[in-house]
């Protein structure tokens, strides 16, 4: 693999964890995350 081909791994593995974590707070406290 190339340096290019492992940044984008990081970043799309990374781009999933954040939706992964802001998608639980949205569903598991959704007033005290919104507000």
């Amino acid at each position: 693999m190339t340096i290019e081909h492992i940044i984008l791994t990081i970043y799309l593995l990374a781009c999933m964890v954040i939706g992964l974590v802001v998608a639980r707070r949205a569903l598991v406290s959704d007033d005290d995350y919104w507000v």
